[in-house]
Parts: structure tokens; C-alpha cells; sequence
């Protein structure tokens, strides 16, 4: 996937989107896991709860915009994945009933987020499953809830989501 199709890099260095001329900026891989571990050190658990949230909020307003110009919620899931590409978040996938937003499972091959993290037992995605769970949320108009159930940083070959709605819409 080619970053122009959804970005344009003016002179100057500034970067905005396509569909809604927003700026955007890139954060690479170990300024995340600086990001994360600080927010983990200060915040303790509560930052998996904080980065869920950032998450959550972030993907509802990536799927309001792409709901500018594409209203079925299977496109705005497909646009997420090819998006993900472009910007360097690794290689999604949305698998299930994606026209009803039912049993959906979102596979993340090479994720960003995993990169430059610590090893450790338990899944350590929270932000993209916020993201995952936002952007099915705002383009199925319900709550839903991700659950990660693989990471990189676990030792698993992909991270996976299951995402399940989880009530009318929380806005």
C-alpha cells in the first residue's frame, strides 16, 4: 500500500491526510515503548487502562473520518486495514461477518506497537486494541470490546483481537 494514497507530504515537512486534510505526525517504534513503559512506571496498571482509552477515542475518530466517504461499515474496516499498512502500524487483517460486525477477529502481522517492547507474559497491545474496538464502535454505531488474545510480545507469532460488542454505542 502506498503512503500517498492516503497521505500528502507538503513542502516543509508537513503531512496531512487525504480525506479530511488533517496533520498527522509519525512516532517511531522506540519512542512508543519509551511512551509505554513511562506511562507503566508512573501509572502502574492504570496505564493499560489509559492506552486502551487514547486507543479507543483515536479509532473512533480514524473511522469518523473515513465515514466521510465510505458510510458501509465493511469499508470503513477494509480502509483501516489498508490505512495500517501505509502508516507503518504492520499488516492487519479483519476477519468475521464484517457487513453485521459479528465474531470479528483482527489479526496484526509485524505490529508496530511490539517492536522495540519488553517480553513478558501478558498481552501488551491495549492502544491498538482501543483503536480496533473504536473504529468497529463508531462504523457499527454499538460499544464493542477487544480482546487480545496474541501478541509479539508474548512470543506469539501475530497479535489477534476478538472484538465483541459490548452495548449500544458509548459516546
Amino acid at each position: 500500500m502506498a503512503i500517498e494514497q492516503f497521505f500528502e507530504i507538503e513542502p516543509g515537512g508537513v503531512i496531512k491526510t487525504k480525506a479530511a486534510g488533517a496533520r498527522v505526525f509519525f512516532v517511531s517504534t522506540r519512542g512508543w515503548a519509551v511512551i509505554e513503559k513511562q506511562l507503566t512506571k508512573v501509572f502502574s496498571s492504570g496505564a493499560a487502562v489509559m492506552l486502551n482509552e487514547m486507543g479507543s477515542s483515536y479509532g473512533r475518530g480514524v473511522a469518523k473520518e473515513v465515514m466521510g466517504f465510505a458510510k458501509d461499515p465493511g469499508t470503513v474496516l477494509k480502509v483501516l486495514e489498508e490505512l495500517s499498512a501505509a502508516a507503518g502500524w504492520g499488516s492487519i487483517e479483519v476477519k468475521g461477518d464484517i457487513g453485521r460486525g459479528e465474531v470479528l477477529e483482527v489479526v496484526i502481522t509485524d505490529c508496530a506497537f511490539c517492536a522495540d517492547g519488553e517480553l513478558g507474559p501478558q498481552p501488551r497491545c491495549q492502544f491498538v486494541g482501543g483503536v480496533t474496538a473504536g473504529v468497529a464502535s463508531e462504523a457499527f454505531a454499538a460499544a464493542f470490546r477487544a480482546t487480545e488474545t496474541q501478541c509479539l510480545r508474548k512470543g506469539d507469532t501475530h497479535c489477534v483481537f476478538h472484538l465483541e460488542r459490548a452495548g449500544p454505542s458509548a459516546e
